[in-house]
């Protein structure tokens, strides 16, 4: 696969992508090897999406005695389900004991993945490999930083290829739904008034033509919302 092929997308609205990871040939020229063809996701964040199933084993007294799933809950990677395997009980002393929040991170950026799309439309997840000393490792702790920002609520990063996408949505919601809603639904969780202002921005670096009018939806000389 060729990465000048792929687009970073912001609008991916969970189901199945293509895993794929940046590693690196024989010359050492970066290139990318499909892991799975068909894999579920579901997004977050700014292009963001954790790959399932998410989850980490649970141990007590080295043996293994159930496991802890990862899901998006309120737009954030959190645990959603804590399992005993079978023939054995997981008791709310051991469940107090657990660092919960620490796994469920640490589980969660091992399954996360940038969300890519091809000029086809197809949607790619793409990890690179740690390597420090070629670059790679930065682009690592970038990631990190996205995940733990997602996981925060802290500010989305509004460069180019976010308000591209912003635009996209409001168009393609124009005539079937309040366009700033849907912004706010495909990007979020955030503020009505966060989405509002991402269009706002959009219009501004001209990625979305003027308000017909005042707090009217669409663009001048295009569709009506």
């Amino acid at each position: 696969m060729d990465a000048s092929q792929l687009e970073r997308a912001y609008d991916f609205p969970g189901g199945r992508l293509r895993r794929v990871y940046r590693s690196l040939s024989l010359g050492l020229q970066p290139r990318l090897e499909e892991v799975a063809a068909n894999q579920l996701a579901a997004p977050f964040g700014a292009g963001l999406a954790l790959v399932q199933p998410c989850t980490a084993e649970l141990l007590e007294r080295d043996e293994v005695v159930g496991e802890l799933e990862v899901g998006i809950a309120s737009g954030r990677p959190a645990c959603t389900a804590i399992r005993a395997l079978h023939g054995h009980a997981i008791t709310g002393a051991y469940l107090r004991s657990l660092p919960i929040a620490e796994i469920a991170r640490g589980v969660s950026l091992s399954h996360t993945v940038r969300v890519f799309q091809t000029r086809r439309g197809a949607y790619v997840g793409l990890r690179y490999l740690e390597h420090p000393g070629l670059g790679f490792g930065d682009d690592f702790r970038e990631l990190h930083a996205d995940v733990q920002a997602a996981a925060t609520g802290k500010r989305r990063k509004l460069d180019p290829e976010f308000l591209e996408q912003v635009a996209r949505v409001y168009r393609e919601a124009l005539g079937t739904e309040p366009p700033a809603r849907a912004v706010h639904d495909r990007f979020g969780p955030t503020t009505p008034e966060n989405a509002r202002r991402w269009i706002s921005l959009a219009r501004k670096r001209g990625f979305l033509g003027e308000a017909p009018g005042r707090g009217q939806a669409g663009e001048q000389g295009g569709q009506d919302g």
